[in-house]
C-alpha cells in the first residue's frame, strides 16, 4: 500500500527575511509568501574618517564596494595639522622630510615663465624665463667680420632651433671691401707740378673721386681726405 502526504506538499525553512522582495515562496507554514530581504544590488559606502562603515542587511550582488579614500584624506590632514603640535619626535621626521624634498638652487630667471619649480628655500615657486623660442625678436646688435657674423640679442631668455632674430641694416657693422685707384696722373705744361685723380671703390661700386692739389714733383707731400662708406 502507498502513503501519500496530503496538504499540497508544503515544506522549507525559509521565512520571508530570506527571500528577496518582489519574490514569493512556499514554507511548511504557508503558500505564496511574499518576500522582504531588500535588493541592495551594487551598493557603495565611503569611509570619512576611522569610524566603522555600517552594512546594510539585505541582497548583494558582489560589485559594490566601500571607499577607504575618505579615512586616507583624513589621515593626511590630520598628519599636517600635527606638524607643529607637541610631538617631538612626529615633528622632528616631518621636518626632515620637508627639508629632504627642498633641494635645488635654481632661480625664477632660470626657470622658464609658466612652469613652476621648488628650492631650498621654497616649492611650487613660478619661473619667470622669457620664452623667445618659436617666435621673432629683434637683435640689439650684429657685427660681421671675415669669418664670422655675431648676434646680441636684445632680450634675455630661452632661444631653440626655431627662433628667429632679425637686425636693422642700420645695426649691422659690416666691413667693406675698398679699392683704391689711381685713374690719371697729370704733370703740369708749364712747370714741375704734378696732380693726381684718384676713385675710390667700396664694394665694387664708385663712392668718391679726389684730385689732388698740384704740387712740384720733386716735394714730398702727403694729402688726407675723408672718405665716406
Amino acid at each position: 500500500m502507498a502513503w501519500y502526504r496530503c496538504g499540497g506538499g508544503r515544506e522549507g525553512t525559509a521565512a520571508a527575511g530570506d527571500v528577496l522582495t518582489g519574490k514569493t515562496f512556499t514554507n511548511a507554514n504557508d503558500v505564496n509568501i511574499a518576500g522582504a530581504m531588500p535588493n541592495r544590488g551594487a551598493w557603495t559606502s565611503g569611509t570619512s574618517g576611522n569610524g566603522n562603515v555600517a552594512i546594510p542587511a539585505g541582497y548583494h550582488n558582489g560589485s559594490g564596494y566601500v571607499s577607504g579614500a575618505g579615512a586616507y584624506n583624513k589621515g593626511v590632514s590630520d598628519a599636517d595639522g600635527r606638524a607643529n603640535g607637541s610631538s617631538v619626535n612626529y615633528q622632528s621626521g616631518y621636518n626632515a622630510g620637508v627639508a629632504a624634498t627642498k633641494q635645488g638652487n635654481a632661480g625664477a630667471g632660470d626657470v622658464l615663465s609658466g612652469k613652476t619649480f621648488t628650492n631650498a628655500s621654497g616649492v611650487n615657486i613660478a619661473g619667470a624665463m622669457a620664452n623667445m623660442g618659436s617666435g621673432l625678436s629683434n637683435a640689439r646688435h650684429v657685427a660681421v667680420d671675415n669669418d664670422y657674423a655675431y648676434v646680441y640679442p636684445s632680450a634675455n631668455g630661452y632661444y631653440n632651433t626655431d627662433s628667429v632674430i632679425r637686425v636693422a641694416r642700420g645695426n649691422v657693422d659690416i666691413p667693406h671691401a675698398t679699392t683704391i685707384k689711381i685713374r690719371q696722373v697729370r704733370v703740369g705744361s708749364e712747370g714741375p707740378y704734378i696732380a693726381i685723380y684718384i676713385d675710390v671703390y667700396v664694394d665694387g661700386s664708385l663712392r668718391q673721386s679726389f684730385q689732388t692739389n698740384s704740387v712740384a714733383w720733386y716735394d714730398n707731400h702727403d694729402w688726407e681726405y675723408a672718405l665716406s662708406i
